[in-house]
């Protein structure tokens, strides 16, 4: 036949699919990583389903708490100490010879109503604070609840898609 050195040589079998076993390999490689941030993504939208629900199950009960405080422990009225009060400071020093305590009834009871409506206003005042404060928290709340779900929507929607792409790859061999 031939001289061992003349002519061309054929490569081994081992080396023609070395190619396309690297190939493969590589093939595989992406997949698993893949498959990895497919876990690492429902591992993160699972955290964050158990913490909005654990938020939610702690909002209920602050809420609870709050109706039961506001409904058995309120007073009755916000006037309730002024009607008990007596009007005129120096109603129980008139007696007394402290020429410093003898004011206009008149002066003094008006001034007692003013400080009063003052007092109402400031306590109207802080109410509406308050209740804006409330209505921007609520907001914030919400507006934090939306973005959780579209977050969580939106890894889905991915985790759908790259199942897809495999299911589509998988076809395709």
């Amino acid at each position: 036949m031939g001289t061992p050195g003349s002519g061309r040589k054929r490569t081994p079998v081992k080396d023609r699919f070395s190619a396309e076993d690297e190939a493969l390999s590589n093939i595989a490689r992406e997949a698993e990583a893949r498959l990895a941030a497919k876990r690492a993504a429902r591992a993160e939208a699972r955290d964050i389903r158990m913490r909005e629900l654990e938020r939610q199950q702690r909002e209920l009960d602050e809420k609870s708490d709050k109706q039961y405080a506001e409904n058995y422990t309120r007073p009755s009225s916000r006037n309730s100490a002024s009607a008990t009060t007596p009007l005129s400071g120096n109603s129980s020093r008139r007696g007394s010879g402290d020429t410093s305590s003898l004011i206009d009834p008149d002066t003094s009871l008006s001034e007692l109503r003013d400080i009063y409506d003052l007092k109402d206003q400031i306590h109207d005042v802080e109410g509406r604070y308050m209740q804006g404060l409330k209505e921007l928290k609520e907001s914030l709340s919400e507006v934090e609840e939306k973005y959780k779900k579209a977050m969580v929507s939106n890894a889905q929607l991915d985790n759908e898609k790259n199942n897809l792409i495999y299911q589509v790859d998988t076809l395709k061999d």
